[in-house]
């Protein structure tokens, strides 16, 4: 059992790897630029633009952007939401009751329905 435990755990970090990795990617792959996003309309310029990529690091190759999102997120820092300014886990500690409520409103729906259905399909084969 204990070689079964320690397994799972050697192999959970090259699973989080890849986590990472696909999450990362998929954040690049996302049409638009982050810079004008922030920005919005007042983009100011060339300069401004630049000076923006080079304080967030999107100047950098990828994998040097990779490596830091990964140290980043080792030392618990989420960055900084493109949309609102605020730290990002300030936004999903803001949005965590509501999701918890819908998720135990959603469990509890599933499990007696389901219940009844499953009651119901034995009794009247």
């Amino acid at each position: 059992m204990l070689t079964f435990i320690l397994r799972r755990i050697v192999l959970l970090v090259p699973l989080l790897l890849a986590v990472s990795l696909v999450t990362f990617v998929m954040i690049h792959l996302v049409p638009g630029d982050p810079v004008t996003i922030m920005m919005g309309t007042n983009v100011g310029g060339a300069q401004n633009i630049a000076l923006a990529r080079h304080e967030l690091g999107l100047d950098q190759p990828l994998p040097v952007q990779y490596v830091h999102f990964l140290g980043n997120i080792l030392h618990g820092d989420l960055g900084t939401s493109i949309r609102s300014g605020r730290p990002v886990w300030s936004e999903i500690t803001d949005r965590f009751p509501a999701t918890l409520q819908l998720t135990l409103t959603a469990m509890a729906l599933s499990i007696l329905l389901g219940v009844g259905i499953g009651t119901f399909a034995a009794a009247t084969r």
